[in-house]
């Protein structure tokens, strides 16, 4: 009987062991139930918006379709803000499935807006500040009047700067 006596001590060992890592997937479950609800709220939104687009879109005519585009790319960039924070916040590690999908319908937000005559324009860090593109949020610690972080994107319609790019400029 003695023999067997750090056998049962390996088995309790391993035991307790199990019900912590029970334990630590339960967790991982419910961040991963929490994220999965998030993109479901999304995916929703996404979709009750490109309903509304097209409804939009079909009751539109003439002269009205220029506003209608102005008001649904309005709309989509308002969501390709809000997508582009969630990826941002997601863990590459732990939710790369949904980075990927985020990734995807983002593509396609831009596909979208492009299909309408809309295109991002880049604005790097370290640029210069430039008012005809750029609208500063704030200033921070750096190189004075040179873009310190990019909080959105800037849209152009051909050549034509339609939503300026939010950014923090230096000090």
């Amino acid at each position: 009987m003695k023999n067997l006596e750090p056998i049962q001590e390996a088995l309790k060992s391993s035991a307790e062991l199990l019900e912590e890592l029970a334990e630590d997937m339960s967790g991982v479950f419910q961040q991963f139930k929490k994220t999965q609800d998030k993109l479901d709220l999304q995916a929703t939104a996404l979709e009750d918006l490109s309903r509304d687009f097209r409804l939009f879109k079909t009751q539109m005519a003439g002269d009205k379709v220029n506003t209608a585009f102005s008001h649904a790319f309005q709309l989509i960039v308002q969501k390709l803000d809000q997508l582009e924070i969630t990826h941002a916040q997601l863990d590459e590690a732990k939710d790369a499935q949904y980075k990927r999908q985020l990734e995807s319908v983002i593509s396609t937000l831009l596909a979208a807006i492009g299909s309408m005559g809309y295109t991002r324009y880049a604005v790097s860090e370290g640029e210069p500040f430039d008012p005809a593109r750029m609208h500063c949020l704030s200033q921070v610690d750096g190189e004075k009047d040179a873009v310190v972080r990019v909080v959105t994107s800037g849209y152009m319609n051909k050549t034509i700067v339609v939503r300026t790019a939010s950014v923090i400029l230096g000090k």
